[in-house]
């Protein structure tokens, strides 16, 4: 089957927040950018609501499962900690009504400058599609983290510009002070559409693995709890 790079840039107008998977709820730290299984269900979510759900899972569906994604973080990006008032919903004794309690919780938000680029090796037939598709998506993480496709074009992407597990990275570098954290990834490039999109009884952590990532990000500056990353090729 023959493929094609699309390489899909895209504006974060406000602050956005990707949370790192397995962070504590009340502490929730963030990626400076999606990860490829955020990106994965972004593309699935999207295209459900322009194709509708049947046409997605049913076409669809297992390219966007095998297709290659890889992700370029924005030129700088600034990560700070907030402190916000959230509500926690706590079950009664017995006999006893359930109660909601307001608690602080920290949670991480970014601030980007320059465009982060999402590179996806499609089915040349299924261009127009994922087009569609990238060009619609509206928000990264959560559903406040508002980000817009400026650009879409033929470019395959770089060695040592995207994000990459630590079993493949290469370089005689020292990992430090490059940025590394979890990310989410489909378990494997062939999964049932029950196994990603389950019901009540089923587990969906098991569609997915956890792997440590490699950032071509470096450390600029850490202070009070904040830092300053900005990307550098990976040699």
């Amino acid at each position: 089957m023959t493929r094609t790079w699309l390489a899909a840039d895209y504006h974060f107008p406000a602050t956005y927040s990707c949370r790192i998977p397995m962070s504590s709820a009340s502490h929730a730290t963030v990626t400076p950018a999606p990860g490829p299984a955020t990106v994965r269900l972004a593309l699935i979510r999207t295209a459900i609501e322009l194709f509708g759900l049947e046409f997605v899972r049913d076409k669809l569906f297992p390219s966007i499962c095998s297709l290659r994604v890889l992700i370029k973080p924005p030129e700088r990006v600034a990560i700070t900690p907030h402190r916000l008032r959230a509500l926690k919903w706590e079950a009664g004794e017995k006999g006893k009504q359930d109660r909601v309690l307001e608690s602080v919780v920290v949670r991480e938000i970014a601030h980007a400058q320059g465009h982060m680029t999402v590179y996806l090796e499609v089915p040349l037939q299924e261009e127009l599609l994922y087009r569609q598709i990238l060009q619609t998506i509206g928000y990264w993480g959560q559903t406040n983290s508002f980000a817009c496709c400026v650009e879409i074009t033929h470019e395959e992407p770089q060695p040592g510009t995207y994000a990459l597990p630590l079993s493949d990275f290469r370089s005689t570098e020292p990992l430090q002070p490059l940025f590394i954290c979890l990310l989410t990834e489909f378990r494997k490039p062939v999964l049932t559409w029950q196994e990603v999109t389950p019901a009540f009884h089923l587990d969906q952590r098991k569609a997915f693995r956890l792997d440590i990532y490699v950032w071509p990000m470096i450390v600029e500056r850490k202070q009070n709890g904040s830092q300053i990353l900005v990307r550098r090729l990976l040699e």
